[in-house]
Formats: structure tokens, C-alpha cells, sequence
């Protein structure tokens, strides 16, 4: 930032930044998920009956599962292209691919996540 203010920027910081960002930004959405943290509005759930409730869930972790299992399956895809045509970063030359597999390993360990989640709504549905 001192070198910022009279026009002597550190080169690639805007790089490295973004490609951290993009781990850590994937790699909590498993974690928060692990730990519940995760921001559920649930106005019109929570009067509803509590079976209904659980299956609600159940659907929601089911199509979850599948969002983020695609999203990572893609990604995968992009970060091979990413490998296969040697990309690398504009200033700083570093290669693209290994950050775009860890955002992919990312969305594949929210999707584990998810799925546990499925087994315990389904299994506590299957028990109401």
C-alpha cells in the first residue's frame, strides 16, 4: 500500500490476491457447511409442520448435492482446458490450473458435505 500511493505498485498483487481468494472462498463453503453456519432464511418454513419441514430439507440437500457436484465436475473441465493450453497469469506468469483444481476440490468437498447432510434429513424423514 505505501508503494500504491505514489504510483509504484507491487506487481501481480491483484493476482495473488484473487487466486487466494478463490481457494479460501472454496474451501469455506464446505467448512461453514460442516458447521452449520451458513445463513438459512426460513420465514414460511418454520410454521410449517415439522415433517414437511424435514422433507423440505431432504429436497434442498438433494438438489444441493447436485448443483455443487456439477459446478465441480465443470470446473474440473475448465481447469484441464486451463492445463491443456499452458495458461498463465497476465504479470506475475503463474499457471492458472492448479488454483482452478483447488476451487474444483472445493466444490466437491461442499458436495461430500451435502450429502451427509441428505443421508441424516433423509434418514431422520424416513423416521417421522
Amino acid at each position: 500500500m505505501v508503494l500504491r500511493v505514489p504510483g509504484y505498485p507491487i506487481e501481480g498483487t491483484y493476482e495473488l490476491v484473487g487466486f487466494f481468494a478463490a481457494i479460501v472462498a472454496a474451501f469455506a463453503l464446505g467448512y461453514t457447511q460442516l458447521e452449520k453456519g451458513h445463513i438459512r432464511v426460513d420465514i414460511l418454513v418454520s410454521r410449517l409442520p415439522l415433517r414437511v419441514q424435514v422433507v423440505l430439507d431432504t429436497i434442498t440437500h438433494f438438489f444441493s448435492v447436485i448443483l455443487f457436484a456439477l459446478a465441480s465436475w465443470r470446473v474440473a473441465v475448465f481447469a484441464r482446458s486451463y492445463w491443456k493450453a499452458g495458461e498463465v497469469s497476465e504479470t506475475l506468469n503463474i499457471i492458472y490450473y492448479p488454483f482452478t483444481y483447488a476451487v474444483a476440490l472445493g466444490c466437491a468437498f461442499i458436495s461430500l458435505v451435502l450429502i451427509l447432510d441428505f443421508v441424516k434429513t433423509l434418514a431422520q424423514a424416513v423416521k417421522k
